[in-house]
């Protein structure tokens, strides 16, 4: 099973984002082959870094404490 899956959600819109073209030659494949948006392959990409990175979980926590 494909890591991204197809999702519908509220959305927000950004313009501007640069990617290297290799990498963006390579999600597109991924997106044609698992029939992903681009868009769903982005939401859940940035979703799984910030799931991920103990780091950022820290800062929300330190954030929250504060608060």
């Amino acid at each position: 099973m494909p890591i991204i899956q197809k999702v519908k959600d509220e959305v927000e819109s950004t313009k501007g984002l640069k990617l290297k073209k290799k990498i963006f030659d390579e999600v597109k494949d991924y997106c044609k082959h698992f029939e992903v948006s681009l868009d769903e392959f982005a939401n859940q990409a940035f979703q799984f870094v910030l799931r991920k990175d103990k780091d950022w979980k820290n800062t929300k926590k330190s954030k929250k404490e504060k608060v």
